[in-house]
């Protein structure tokens, strides 16, 4: 069983490694196959590819871990560290971050942009 856990301090960080782990699993499925041997990578949803049966047996399961982002609160999650930057950093930092999402509060930035907005907060608060 091989077991991936990915951390990041951002969405695009993890979608990064993310992309570089699944490029580096296919690599070693290409070897695997250009070496005539029989793989089964089992999904959620069973078996996704095999090779010929008449190669030399070699089986690979890979567990499916959900890797998906629980969803943000703003109230909970966010306001806190908004108002500790302006604490620390002063106003025009936090309007510094905010802009870049476009937005004069931070309660107006959407949704499924919260998690970029908590980095961004966290790299102004060193």
């Amino acid at each position: 069983m091989i077991k991936i856990e990915v951390t990041g301090n951002s969405i695009p960080e993890v979608a990064d490694k993310l992309l570089a782990i699944g490029a580096s699993l296919q690599a070693a499925a290409a070897v695997v196959e250009a070496q005539g041997l029989k793989t089964t990578l089992k999904t959620a949803t069973g078996v996704v590819k095999e090779t010929p049966a008449n190669s030399t047996p070699v089986s690979e399961e890979i567990e499916v871990v959900d890797l998906s982002v629980p969803a943000l609160d703003f109230n909970k999650d966010v306001r806190e560290l908004a108002l500790k930057l302006v604490a620390k950093r002063g106003k025009p930092a936090l309007e510094k971050t905010l802009a870049h999402f476009g937005v004069a509060r931070a309660s107006l930035v959407a949704p499924e942009r919260l998690p970029e907005l908590l980095a961004m907060i966290n790299k102004a608060l060193g």
